[in-house]
């Protein structure tokens, strides 16, 4: 009885190994390459005026914003106020995956890089990115 016991836990063994090579095999699509996308920084110049109205009412708080008209995907990210520096957005990384496309955001504290004085105002830092209508989701990263 011993031999079929222990025949029957080897091929279950050797089962477990087939299954978990198997899995860790499958891909997603997200190992592949990022692949950059085009984009333009927008002043409030250049924003439509609808974007602008979401913009000024959310701005107090921290907010991600994705706005589109026939031409282009506006992607807004917001830091909320900010009390007694000069504070500024950056792009860290802009890219698009199989399914998605990633923003990374970065508020920096302009005042120490420039080697300038703290301000006594409050700020509501904010950046839009402006690039082409894509039919992907965006996932936001800090």
């Amino acid at each position: 009885m011993l031999p079929h016991f222990v025949r029957d836990m080897c091929w279950l063994f050797v089962f477990f190994i087939i299954i978990c090579v198997t899995a860790a095999c499958g891909k997603t699509g997200e190992d592949k390459e990022p692949i950059e996308i085009n984009y333009e920084i927008c002043g409030e110049t250049e924003l439509p005026d609808e974007l602008k109205v979401l913009i000024d009412e959310k701005k107090e708080k921290a907010f991600r914003l994705i706005y589109e008209n026939s031409a282009h995907r506006y992607i807004a990210v917001g830091y909320g106020r900010q009390k007694r520096e000069v504070y500024a957005v950056t792009i860290k990384d802009f890219y698009e995956r199989e399914n998605s496309i990633i923003l990374k955001t970065l508020l920096v504290n302009a005042s120490k890089r420039r080697g300038g004085k703290a301000g006594g105002a409050e700020v509501c830092p904010y950046i839009v990115v402006r690039c082409e209508v894509m039919d992907k989701p965006v996932v936001f990263q800090h």
